[in-house]
């Protein structure tokens, strides 16, 4: 009788064990799956990663360059076409030596290409 008792314990304990790794497994791939999707870019990250292309080309050490982390507080637009970022950038000067710089850029995004309007290095 014991022994009965103990193998349905068992079986119910396997039963326990395979639907808990059913329910993981499903939320693994789901999530796997969801992460594969590429992030779409607003028009407001694209002003932002134009911006730092374009104060990379203006920095003497650009490899050096770390960037103002993306956030909306620093882009602006005024309902058109013109958007504007404002973002400190960290890197090397020819010398070797970090400094920290506060940049202006204004572009305008126009369609598949954005120009830039203006770049300027704020005191």
């Amino acid at each position: 009788m014991s022994n009965v008792k103990t193998e349905k314990k068992k079986n119910k304990i396997l039963l326990i064990i395979i639907i808990v790794n059913v329910i993981l497994w499903s939320v693994l791939i789901y999530l796997l799956l969801d992460s594969n999707q590429p992030e779409s870019l607003t028009p407001a990250k694209q002003a932002y990663y134009f911006a730092m292309y374009a104060i990379k080309d203006h920095l003497k050490v650009p490899d050096t360059a770390e960037f103002e982390p993306f956030d909306t507080a620093i882009v602006n637009n005024n309902g058109g076409t013109v958007w504007e970022v404002q973002m400190w950038v960290q890197a090397e000067n020819s010398f070797g030596m970090k400094f920290k710089k506060e940049f202006y850029v204004a572009a305008r995004n126009e369609g598949e290409q954005w120009r830039l309007l203006k770049l300027e290095e704020l005191k």
